[in-house]
Protein backbone atom coordinates (compact mmCIF):
# COMPACT_ATOMS: atom_id res chain seq x y z
CA UNK A 1 0.00 0.00 0.00
CA UNK A 2 1.55 3.30 -0.97
CA UNK A 3 2.21 6.48 1.64
CA UNK A 4 -0.04 8.37 1.00
CA UNK A 5 -3.40 6.42 1.63
CA UNK A 6 -1.59 4.99 4.63
CA UNK A 7 -1.59 8.64 5.86
CA UNK A 8 -5.43 9.29 4.40
CA UNK A 9 -6.79 6.18 6.59
CA UNK A 10 -4.70 7.58 9.91
CA UNK A 11 -5.84 11.28 9.33
CA UNK A 12 -9.18 9.77 9.35
CA UNK A 13 -9.10 8.01 12.45
CA UNK A 14 -7.60 10.38 13.98
CA UNK A 15 -10.41 12.69 13.53
CA UNK A 16 -13.16 10.82 14.67
CA UNK A 17 -11.55 9.59 17.39
CA UNK A 18 -10.04 12.58 18.60
CA UNK A 19 -6.56 11.03 18.76
CA UNK A 20 -3.55 12.13 17.39
CA UNK A 21 -0.20 9.82 16.90
CA UNK A 22 1.49 10.35 14.18
CA UNK A 23 4.95 10.82 15.10
CA UNK A 24 4.30 7.47 16.79
CA UNK A 25 2.61 5.19 14.41
CA UNK A 26 5.76 6.16 11.65
CA UNK A 27 7.75 3.21 10.99
CA UNK A 28 5.88 0.89 13.78
CA UNK A 29 4.90 -1.93 11.75
CA UNK A 30 1.69 -1.02 11.68
CA UNK A 31 -0.25 -0.13 8.30
CA UNK A 32 -3.58 1.21 8.39
CA UNK A 33 -5.23 -0.25 5.20
CA UNK A 34 -8.82 0.86 5.06
CA UNK A 35 -11.65 3.01 7.36
CA UNK A 36 -15.08 2.04 6.30
CA UNK A 37 -18.32 4.27 8.49
CA UNK A 38 -20.78 1.13 9.65
CA UNK A 39 -24.24 1.75 10.03
CA UNK A 40 -26.30 -0.62 12.37
CA UNK A 41 -29.70 -0.47 10.46
CA UNK A 42 -31.53 -1.68 13.26
CA UNK A 43 -30.33 0.49 15.99
CA UNK A 44 -29.64 3.31 13.54
CA UNK A 45 -25.63 3.52 15.41
CA UNK A 46 -22.56 4.69 13.89
CA UNK A 47 -19.55 2.84 14.21
CA UNK A 48 -16.22 2.71 11.82
CA UNK A 49 -14.33 -1.09 10.65
CA UNK A 50 -10.45 -0.15 10.67
CA UNK A 51 -8.42 -2.51 8.43
CA UNK A 52 -4.83 -2.05 9.67
CA UNK A 53 -1.93 -5.08 8.89
CA UNK A 54 -5.16 -6.83 6.53
CA UNK A 55 -6.82 -7.05 10.54
CA UNK A 56 -10.39 -5.79 11.24
CA UNK A 57 -10.75 -3.73 14.66
CA UNK A 58 -14.71 -2.54 14.56
CA UNK A 59 -15.24 0.20 16.99
CA UNK A 60 -18.08 2.78 17.57
CA UNK A 61 -16.79 4.91 20.30
CA UNK A 62 -13.46 6.57 21.23
CA UNK A 63 -13.27 4.42 24.48
CA UNK A 64 -14.13 1.41 22.16
CA UNK A 65 -11.27 2.43 19.64
CA UNK A 66 -8.85 3.16 22.33
CA UNK A 67 -9.67 -0.23 24.39
CA UNK A 68 -9.68 -2.31 21.27
CA UNK A 69 -6.16 -0.58 20.08
CA UNK A 70 -4.68 -1.46 23.08
CA UNK A 71 -5.11 -4.85 23.25
CA UNK A 72 -3.88 -4.84 19.37
CA UNK A 73 -0.92 -3.76 20.42
CA UNK A 74 -0.62 -5.89 23.21
CA UNK A 75 -0.92 -9.09 20.81
CA UNK A 76 1.71 -7.16 18.48
CA UNK A 77 4.10 -6.99 21.04
CA UNK A 78 3.68 -10.38 22.16
CA UNK A 79 4.33 -11.61 18.67
CA UNK A 80 7.65 -9.16 17.76
CA UNK A 81 9.07 -11.06 21.65
CA UNK A 82 8.17 -14.06 19.71
CA UNK A 83 9.94 -13.56 16.97
CA UNK A 84 12.91 -11.92 18.84
CA UNK A 85 13.19 -15.23 20.55
CA UNK A 86 12.97 -17.29 17.28
CA UNK A 87 15.73 -15.01 16.04
CA UNK A 88 18.18 -15.77 19.00
CA UNK A 89 17.47 -19.55 18.57
CA UNK A 90 18.29 -18.66 14.87
CA UNK A 91 20.96 -17.20 16.00
CA UNK A 92 22.51 -20.08 18.36
CA UNK A 93 22.33 -22.60 15.28
CA UNK A 94 26.18 -23.42 13.74
CA UNK A 95 25.04 -21.66 10.53
CA UNK A 96 22.74 -18.52 10.24
CA UNK A 97 23.21 -15.30 8.28
CA UNK A 98 24.65 -12.79 9.90
CA UNK A 99 23.41 -10.02 7.85
CA UNK A 100 19.40 -11.27 7.96
CA UNK A 101 19.74 -11.76 11.95
CA UNK A 102 21.37 -7.62 12.11
CA UNK A 103 18.26 -6.25 9.87
CA UNK A 104 15.35 -8.65 11.66
CA UNK A 105 16.98 -8.00 15.05
CA UNK A 106 17.19 -4.04 14.17
CA UNK A 107 13.38 -4.17 12.64
CA UNK A 108 11.91 -5.84 16.00
CA UNK A 109 13.72 -3.31 18.22
CA UNK A 110 12.56 -0.17 16.13
CA UNK A 111 8.74 -1.74 15.96
CA UNK A 112 9.09 -3.13 19.36
CA UNK A 113 10.11 0.50 20.73
CA UNK A 114 7.19 2.56 18.73
CA UNK A 115 4.44 -0.11 19.65
CA UNK A 116 5.81 0.14 23.21
CA UNK A 117 5.32 3.81 22.89
CA UNK A 118 1.76 4.24 21.32
CA UNK A 119 0.91 1.47 24.45
CA UNK A 120 1.97 3.87 26.53
CA UNK A 121 0.42 7.00 25.11
CA UNK A 122 -2.73 5.12 24.71
CA UNK A 123 -2.99 3.61 28.24
CA UNK A 124 -2.13 7.36 29.92
CA UNK A 125 -5.46 8.57 26.93
CA UNK A 126 -7.35 5.95 28.31
CA UNK A 127 -6.70 6.75 32.11
CA UNK A 128 -7.59 10.03 31.32
CA UNK A 129 -11.20 9.54 29.85
CA UNK A 130 -11.99 6.58 32.39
Amino acid sequence: MNEFKHMAVYEQLSRIVGVKFKARIKDCGIEFNEIYQLTDLVNDNNGYLLVLDNKYLEFFSTIEFVKKFIQYLKNNLNVLNEEYNALREKQSQPFYDEHQIFYEDERIGNHGTKQQALLNKFQKYLGSID
